[in-house]
């Protein structure tokens, strides 16, 4: 059975390690909020965030590409401001690196507040998987 999917209930990977390989299903189309809608990318379907949009395509995820921690975790998420950094990955697979970009571990964020979170295109939002 596969269990790593969307809000939408669509399959994102078959495995943790699917999760964490070039196989999985993360992506612009696939990357949804909780409550089902596609934040604004870069790029691409859906379009580039409209003039006075937030962009919202780096994620906070606090993890290397292979899942695990990363030390940039806003100090275990206790901080929210610029004291600390979070690992962050490109929602839509767009970003620095020509093709296809880590959904998971990208760069590090500014800090852990919205004010250095927001220039490099975020909006606080994490990506999490839960077990029924």
């Amino acid at each position: 059975m596969a269990r790593w999917r969307n809000s939408k209930g669509e399959q994102i990977a078959a495995s943790v390690a699917d999760l964490h390989s070039a196989n999985n299903k993360i992506s612009a189309d696939t990357a949804l909020t909780e409550k089902g809608t596609k934040p604004t990318y870069l790029a691409g379907n859906p379009p580039a965030a409209p003039t006075g949009q937030q962009l919202q395509h780096d994620m906070m995820t606090g993890t290397k590409e292979d899942g695990t921690k990363d030390a940039d975790t806003c100090k275990d998420w206790t901080v929210g401001n610029a004291d600390a950094k979070a690992m962050l990955g490109h929602a839509d697979r767009l970003g620095r690196t020509t093709g296809v970009n880590s959904w998971n571990a990208v760069h590090a964020s500014q800090g852990c507040g919205m004010e250095q979170l927001q220039p490099t295109g975020s909006t606080g939002l994490f990506y999490c998987f839960a077990i029924n």
